[in-house]
């Protein structure tokens, strides 16, 4: 049945200012101060994702200035400075940023060069915040950039940053985008798509109002170009954090003691303390939460390869770089040190992003080798964990699919007898189980649902994954193989259900169950579904029987082992709920009493659980549904703790959101287009 969505305004606003967000109202987003905080005369901030979404332009405040136009033509300063990013914006805590902000407009009056003088407003004002996918480019503005100065506090006149894309390279964005290509063998999956139809606005996308956080910095980019030697590693012992000894907010004041941006802001992103100091965190964190469950043998297996590759790429200290100084930014933040934030952002996670963009660019610009583009798609990974937050990650993951699948295409052509292929055979294998896991949740918690191809087919056979343990456990999803393939059954049923017109993805699925008007035929099929996946559920907790990995750290693989029963127990109560339609709420209740038990009883809770998010999510979900606020109130407890990890979790907002809609019955407001979110 198809159900006309009513377009209305909500209470709720994605991009709003922390404070409205607090307060559950709805911000009207007006910078640098909203009208709420204006009126009530409170400082306004703003905590924005660093997301990338297809623009070149600028916007034109309501100043007087005029932005600095300049055509680089395609130039770079150098091929291998290339960075990963990942990550969150956060507006400085200063009181005067705001007419420091409006100062660098005042004062950059300098004139657009020739060639870009002709732009009119409408050239420059091309992609809308507000869109899911990047919107096309023209030539004619697809190089511009900004220029920033070199003192925040003479705010001079700006100097250029090369940022954008170039016209070259982005000449056929209006071409069919070769994501939307259907796959039917997962086998020919690498074929389906030539090296010279990606683009790069096909794998990320630059967000118009970060672009315009970066002219009013007025900061001069700093440029990384750091390369391993190896003959020597960094030292990754500079300081030592338990793992797991408490959320890292409880550490901050270590990590301020070893931080050398603290005594010294003007540091070049070379120097060797700047490289200990992330490579130090980097173990600490398990490479910032990406592998959360892997041994301190095995995370070193990885931290091996980014060694490795590095040695060749500088791309990998800039991805280390950035993926620490979001994390670095987040807990300055959080632990009211925004000074010491501001100064992270501006001199090390900007400068390491233009990185970012400038090496995606080159690489697919020249005809990479399997390593280049397996490096490129670890790249587009790290900017994808980063806005997963937001409308864009639909867009970089689809990118990630794409490299991957070209990757595939040029596997045969690496070099078994060269240690630099090697590496990249083995990181191939982490950013393939990564995909795989990430698209399947996509699919599944998605509003507008998301066609994960699978590509376990993709897998190397000719060296060992370092990404699946020896007892079968996917240390990247946090289950076992045969929990992927029950995932994988769910979400082919929701794909079909949505081309018959039903969406059950996302939020969808809780409009169908609190819709008085819902089609009984649709219910009775959505029933015998769920009990055939109970019924697989069921035999694969008979069948399975966890093997102790016998690691050194025994609490380790104890939380491995809770990971894959709360996967197990997660999935019950996602099928009994919304599928087979139990009610009852002493049933729901004792389920969810199960996760919470496993939870409280994994050792590394607050940090290794957080591969279960998606799990955690639906228990605080169905805790609302069946309004018992006090099971609701644990797991958002459990999620806040992953915050205080500087961890991004969008989940905590979404869960209030619905609480709200909930509580007002206003159900349509589960239909709207900001729900298209990812919970991974």
């Amino acid at each position: 049945m198809e159900i006309k969505k009513k377009k209305k305004s909500t209470d709720y606003s994605r991009r709003g200012c922390l404070q409205c967000k607090k307060s559950h109202v709805k911000c009207d987003e007006k910078f640098p101060t909203c009208s709420r905080c204006l009126k009530r005369s409170t400082e306004c901030k703003y905590f924005t994702n660093f997301l990338l979404e297809s623009t070149a332009s600028t916007i034109e405040r309501n100043t007087t200035a005029k932005t600095t136009i300049v055509w680089e033509n395609n130039q770079f300063t150098n091929v291998k400075d290339r960075a990963a990013a990942n990550g969150g914006l956060v507006f400085p805590g200063d009181a005067d940023y705001s007419a420091r902000a409006a100062a660098v407009h005042d004062e950059a009056n300098v004139s657009p060069s020739s060639s870009t003088s002709n732009l009119s407003t409408t050239d420059k004002i091309l992609n809308p915040t507000h869109v899911f996918l990047p919107a096309p480019m023209t030539p004619a503005n697809m190089n511009i950039h900004y220029h920033l100065g070199e003192d925040p506090a003479k705010l001079t006149a700006l100097q250029h940053s090369k940022l954008i894309p170039s016209p070259s390279f982005l000449n056929n964005f209006n071409s069919k985008s070769p994501h939307n290509a259907s796959v039917s063998d997962s086998s020919d999956v690498g074929s389906q798509f030539s090296f010279s139809h990606i683009k790069l606005n096909d794998l990320i996308s630059v967000g118009q109002s970060d672009l315009d956080y970066l002219s009013s910095l007025n900061k001069e980019y700093k440029t990384m170009t750091y390369l391993y030697n190896e003959k020597t590693h960094p030292d990754l012992h500079v300081f030592d954090i338990p793992w797991d000894g408490g959320p890292m907010y409880y550490f901050v004041d270590t990590i301020k003691k070893y931080d050398p941006i603290v005594t010294n802001s003007e540091i070049s992103l070379n120097d060797q303390s700047i490289i200990d100091f992330t490579w130090t965190l980097a173990r600490i964190t398990k490479f910032f939460y990406t592998f959360v469950l892997y041994s301190e043998t095995s995370l070193m297996s990885v931290l091996d390869l980014c060694f490795k590759l590095g040695t060749k790429s500088s791309i990998f200290q800039s991805i280390l770089t950035y993926h620490c100084s979001v994390h670095v930014v987040r807990l300055y933040n959080i632990s009211n040190n925004e000074n010491l934030a501001d100064l992270w952002d501006v001199n090390v996670r900007i400068p390491t992003f233009k990185q970012c963009i400038d090496y995606l660019r080159a690489g697919l610009e020249n005809s990479p080798t399997f390593s280049d583009l397996v490096i490129l798609t670890f790249a587009v990974v790290i900017i994808f964990s980063g806005n997963a937050s937001d409308e864009s990650w639909r867009a970089h993951l689809n990118g990630c699919y794409q490299l991957i699948s070209k990757s595939y295409t040029l596997k045969s052509s690496a070099n078994l007898e060269d240690s630099f292929d090697v590496a990249a055979l083995a990181l191939y294998d982490v950013i393939v189980e990564w995909y795989n896991h990430t698209a399947s949740l996509a699919a599944v918690s998605a509003g507008n649902g998301f066609l994960g191809r699978d590509l376990s087919s993709l897998r190397n056979i000719t060296t060992s994954n370092i990404a699946v343990a020896s007892n079968g456990m996917n240390l990247m999803a946090g289950h076992c193989s045969n929990i992927t393939d029950l995932i994988s059954n769910i979400n082919k049923f929701m794909h079909t259900s949505q081309k018959k017109g039903l969406k059950l993805s996302g939020l969808n699925f809780v409009y169908f169950i609190l819709n008085e008007n819902k089609s009984n035929d649709a219910a009775a099929e959505i029933t015998v579904n769920g009990f055939e996946f109970l019924r697989q559920l069921n035999k694969i907790k008979l069948n399975f029987e966890y093997e102790r990995l016998e690691l050194e750290d025994y609490k380790m693989d104890l939380s491995i082992k809770y990971c894959n029963l709360l996967y197990m127990d997660g999935l019950k109560l996602f099928i009994t709920y919304f599928f087979i339609g139990t009610r009852d709420k002493s049933i729901i209740r004792s389920i969810l009493r199960d996760i919470l038990d496993l939870i409280y009883s994994m050792p590394y809770r607050s940090s290794c659980a957080i591969i279960c998010h998606w799990n955690i999510y639906i228990g605080g979900l169905v805790s609302l549904l069946i309004s018992d606020f006090e099971i609701y109130g644990h797991f958002v407890g459990i999620l806040k703790v992953f915050q205080l990890n500087g961890m991004d979790v969008q989940s905590i907002d979404i869960l209030e959101k619905i609480k709200s809609i909930l509580f007002e019955k206003d159900y349509q407001q589960l239909l709207y287009a900001d729900n298209d979110f990812v919970i991974y």
